[in-house]
């Protein structure tokens, strides 16, 4: 199999661009084994972290509510996503210095500049979905890949980060440890005095320096994206700017399974990028429904439900497999990012296999949330690697869906894409509400204790 016809150069500054996406939002993900342990909110942090991310979502519903109010929303694309860059930045470098203050507020320690920078952050993100992605359809569509890649990649670089930062060791509860008729209040912290961990090779304020840096390189690739003219011989030969009533989809033996796209307007009239059709598939506007509806169900249960329950489902086995947990299935978004340019899923019934897929793997992640902290095979390696093997699976196949169903929308023009966008990000706020509460106001999921469990 050829590679496709790309600029290299285009194809990473498309990359890097895309690293800055979500950086910001999965850094303060996998930082979890060090906030658990130094703020009042403990495992259930993730509950709030993630549904202060969904609720972000004010950031995106503005944007498309401007996008109905203006004639050319287009123009305002690019000042939006710098200023989505711009506060990634300097939010960033703000929970460096800030993470571990907390305030009383109802009588109780609250990590309150966290969770407004949290929420700031999210907004960026969120915003970013609908901008970003609409404004990838100025590019052919395989650069979408490249930009799914930079996304992947926002979720792998803070894990190697994390991974190499390490926890420092599990929390242990001391041998015959006494507890103090005291309560320790520190106003930058704290900490449960019967618990003990090792420290990490590195601390949150320097991880999120790294991030910072980062988030400079993407910025920076955003500006070259905007500003170099070679990048403009990269843009769609055919732009569409309305959705389709159908679609279709050609290949070519000579362009070696990367499909070419003649998209039909109605009342309009077809184009057709270069080679005649071998082979042609059509998307009826039911078929981009039900892709749009695996959407929200992937994004539902990767970006709000499995995010808040990881920590119930794998701090039991132990750190090393939270943390095997977390960066391995991280690794495997950008790989299946990979895989889906050189081998994409244009079939709408492959596409509802792999859902369906990762869909049960995720399940039997909540399965084994709900029995914690007493999860299936406790204290037995095969437990441990299932758990592992379900994250990475999951992951996986969901990383899959999403490449493949963002690049097929492509063809769809920008209200398609824009959709998407929206879709993604209901589904995520959906799924980060009902955790939520079922973490917070019923006893379904119990919170690991060395000290008790």
């Amino acid at each position: 199999m050829k590679i496709p016809n790309v600029s290299v150069s285009v194809y990473l500054l498309v990359c890097l661009f895309g690293l800055g996406s979500w950086l910001t939002v999965n850094a303060l993900f996998v930082q979890l084994p060090l906030f658990v342990v130094n703020l009042p909110e403990q495992w259930t942090l993730a509950s709030y972290l993630t549904v202060l991310i969904q609720l972000a979502n004010i950031g995106p519903i503005a944007f498309t509510i401007a996008s109905k109010c203006t004639d050319d929303i287009r123009r305002y694309e690019i000042p939006v996503i710098y200023a989505i860059l711009t506060v990634s930045f300097i939010g960033s470098v703000l929970v460096a210095v800030f993470w571990n203050y907390t305030t009383w507020i109802a009588g109780a320690l609250r990590s309150s500049p966290l969770f407004v920078l949290t929420f700031f952050l999210a907004a960026a993100a969120t915003t970013g979905s609908v901008t970003e992605f609409p404004f990838m359809g100025r590019f052919r569509d395989e650069y979408m890949t490249a930009f799914c890649i930079g996304q992947g990649l926002s979720g792998l670089m803070p894990s190697v980060l994390a991974l190499i930062q390490g926890t420092g060791g599990a929390q242990q509860c001391p041998h015959n440890a006494t507890i103090l008729n005291t309560s320790i209040l520190v106003i930058n912290s704290s900490v449960t005095p019967n618990e003990t961990s090792q420290q990490p090779l590195y601390g949150v304020t320097t991880f999120f320096y790294l991030i910072s840096f980062l988030m400079f390189i993407s910025s920076l690739s955003f500006w070259l994206l905007n500003f170099v003219d070679v990048v403009k011989l990269e843009y769609n030969v055919v732009a569409v700017t309305e959705p389709a009533d159908e679609i279709v989809m050609t290949d070519s033996e000579e362009a070696n399974d990367i499909h070419v796209i003649q998209p039909i307007l109605t009342g309009g009239k077809s184009s057709v990028r270069s080679k005649p059709p071998q082979e042609t598939q059509r998307l009826s506007r039911l078929d981009i429904l039900l892709l749009l509806l695996q959407i929200a169900v992937v994004c539902g249960l990767s970006n709000g439900i499995i995010p808040a329950l990881l920590p119930f489902s794998c701090i039991p086995y132990g750190s090393t497999v939270f943390h095997l947990s977390v960066s391995l299935s991280q690794l495997a978004n950008p790989l299946f990012c990979f895989l889906a340019l050189w081998y994409p899923a244009r079939s709408v019934p492959l596409l509802s296999g792999s859902t369906a897929i990762g869909t049960v793997v995720a399940v039997y992640i909540l399965y084994v949330a709900a029995l914690s902290p007493a999860p299936p095979l406790l204290g037995n390696p095969v437990g441990e690697g299932l758990i592992v093997t379900a994250s990475v699976v999951y992951s996986a196949a969901f990383s899959y869906v999403k490449t493949c169903v963002a690049r097929l929308l492509t063809i769809g023009g920008r209200n398609a894409l824009l959709h998407y966008g929206i879709t993604m990000q209901s589904g995520s706020l959906i799924g980060a509400l009902i955790t939520f509460v079922l973490i917070n106001y019923t006893n379904l999921f119990v919170q690991y204790n060395p000290c008790s469990d």
